[in-house]
């Protein structure tokens, strides 16, 4: 197929369809060759393969449509706009099926997945995104190009995504992964609270309907309901799953029976508690209290082990061994040695207040977020920043380690949630489906999968893996479907 924007040439030494002054936008002719379709403008102009005679046209784009991509059996097609928009469209009626909304720029490259159940967009904003053909649900959003997607396409089992871009790299994405795994419409107001369950099979979360509540993490199906007295901002099951550890704006933290949600013990506290947390092996209990002081209590007896002040609020505070991290609203994240209670690191003083902190699983790094756009990975021992972490566009709420270690999650008053390197600072993925902010999040303890949950009630479960191949396998597989990288 041939295209001079007058003359359209079906086969080679085929009749030739003259198409109208204006078509000199994308064409694409289906797969038994029955019908083209031709844009000008903003609309899509479908033509009889046959005699060349006007079938119908599709109208919906706000801008010019700039590619156009037939599924495999013909009966749908894609189109992409200067709109920033992709549209799908049944090829029998012309009607608009779904429209595909998420870039922040003109959708230029489209590719349907060879059993025509993905789609596959790319353009100015350097994102490809992977769409669900039959509804247009968002699946993934791949983030890395600094530049726009110059080409895309699948591979032949459909399960590996490639892109070009005119940053002159060529990537590789895993499209069977990093999908919406569940979602589960967990509270009717803001969820604050995430965690799983040691064994990873249940979810626990904590809300502003004042309830902390527990969910099967494979069918979505709620097992547990905990009331409390006002708005639960934190919720951890201990290490051995047998209890589940609440703090709530009443000033108490609540150890409850995570069998049969049976309360346990109340610790009271003069201020609301905004998180709290078990130890590594589940002796001790810290808490992030708004008076100013993070409390470690002996978790069989409820005794106070330890009081360690800041000048302002605690807002979270997390174990590694013998050491605390906490995070103040001064400001100031400390490193407490528990054994003698002293300070033995202090962060730099944030220019605006810190929210959540993790260690890593071997203690050797900090990951810090708050009401900057970026997080920070330090380290834990000498207090040397490792790497920021760039890419959110608002206030960051929440962060977690994976299990081993190899990657940082990040949540954000963006709408993202977002997977780093926490060695390099590179932005790995972007999970996006919440209507809303991102409050809490975490991996699950073998790290196949992150849980996010927001202000839209909403829980989201994900599949954590991420595609790491060579330079090598990735031009390998753009060569083998006549892919190129530009030359700027």
């Amino acid at each position: 197929m041939a295209n001079d924007s007058s003359r359209l040439w079906i086969r080679p030494g085929g009749a030739g369809i003259v198409l109208e002054p204006g078509h000199t936008g994308d064409c694409e002719v289906s797969p038994d060759g029955s019908v083209v379709v031709t844009a000008a403008g903003p609309t899509i102009h479908m033509w009889s393969g046959a005699d060349g005679s006007l079938v119908g046209t599709g109208q919906g784009h706000a801008g010019d449509v700039g590619a156009v991509r037939f599924s495999p059996d013909g009966t749908r097609l894609v189109t992409g706009s200067e709109d920033k928009t992709a549209r799908i469209w049944d090829t029998s009626s012309l009607q608009v099926v779904a429209s595909l909304v998420g870039h922040h720029g003109s959708v230029k490259r489209l590719a349907f997945s060879p059993d025509g159940k993905l789609i596959a967009t790319g353009g100015q904003d350097g994102v490809a995104r992977l769409w669900d053909a039959a509804t247009g649900t968002p699946l993934a959003a791949f983030h890395g190009h600094d530049d726009s997607i110059w080409a895309i396409t699948f591979d032949p089992a459909g399960k590996r995504l490639a892109t070009a871009s005119y940053d002159r790299t060529a990537r590789l994405w895993d499209a069977t992964r990093l999908g919406l795994v569940l979602s589960i419409p967990a509270h009717k107001r803001r969820v604050r609270a995430l965690a799983f369950s040691p064994d990873g099979n249940r979810i626990a979360s904590g809300a502003g309907d004042a309830t902390a509540r527990v969910w099967d993490a494979h069918a979505g199906r709620m097992l547990l309901e905990l009331t409390h007295p006002a708005t639960v901002w934190g919720a951890s099951f201990s290490p051995d799953g047998k209890h589940i550890l609440t703090a709530d704006d009443d000033g108490a933290a609540r150890v409850f029976d995570a069998d049969t949600g049976a309360l346990v013990r109340t610790l009271p506290h003069p201020r609301v508690i905004w998180n709290a947390r078990y130890d590594d092996d589940g002796r001790r209990i810290a808490t992030a209290c708004g008076d100013g002081v993070a409390r470690v209590f002996d978790a069989d007896t409820g005794r106070l082990l330890a009081s360690l002040t800041h000048r302002s609020g605690v807002d979270d505070a997390t174990f590694r061994g013998d050491r605390l991290l906490t995070l103040g609203s001064d400001r100031i994240g400390r490193v407490w040695d528990l054994a003698t209670g002293t300070t033995i690191l202090e962060l730099p003083p944030s220019r605006l207040g810190l929210v959540r902190g993790a260690f890593s699983r071997d203690g050797a790094r900090l990951a810090i977020v708050g009401q900057e756009h970026v997080a920070s990975v330090w380290d834990a021992r000498t207090g040397a920043l490792v790497a920021p972490l760039a890419g959110h566009t608002s206030q960051l709420t929440s962060v977690a380690f994976s299990p081993a270690g190899g990657l940082i999650a990040t949540g954000s008053l963006d709408r993202t949630a977002r997977v780093w390197d926490p060695e390099t600072g590179e932005m790995l993925s972007v999970l996006e489906a919440h209507r809303s902010w991102i409050d809490s999040l975490a991996f699950s303890p073998d790290g196949t999968r992150i849980a996010t949950s927001g202000a839209d009630g909403m829980i989201h479960v994900w599949d954590a893996h991420v595609d790491t191949r060579s330079v090598d396998e990735v031009l390998r597989l753009v060569a083998a479907h006549g892919l190129s990288l530009p030359d700027r």
